[in-house]
């Protein structure tokens, strides 16, 4: 797993959702403060004014509030079953 600070990059905001405004990123694992949250990256103008949605935790930080983050690997398509992928 490779870690990246928020000034070295943001991940890629692609994903859009016809019910909410804005654009998204996929979900990624973030670091702050001594806690991994699972979250995702979402914006309406572009990853500068991005914010940061926590799963399970009722929570949004701001883009450069967190200390890190990471990409999270799919699962192997052996763990999945073929109706998935």
């Amino acid at each position: 797993m490779k870690w990246i600070r928020p000034q070295d990059g943001l991940p890629e905001l692609k994903n859009t959702n016809e019910k909410y405004s804005g654009i998204y990123s996929d979900v990624v694992l973030i670091y702050r403060n001594g806690s991994y949250y699972v979250a995702y990256l979402h914006s309406v103008d572009g990853p500068e004014d991005g914010f940061w949605i926590a799963y399970d935790a009722d929570k949004e930080f701001k883009a450069e509030d967190i200390t890190c983050w990471a990409p999270i690997a799919p699962p192997p398509k052996e763990c999945l079953g073929d109706d998935v992928l």
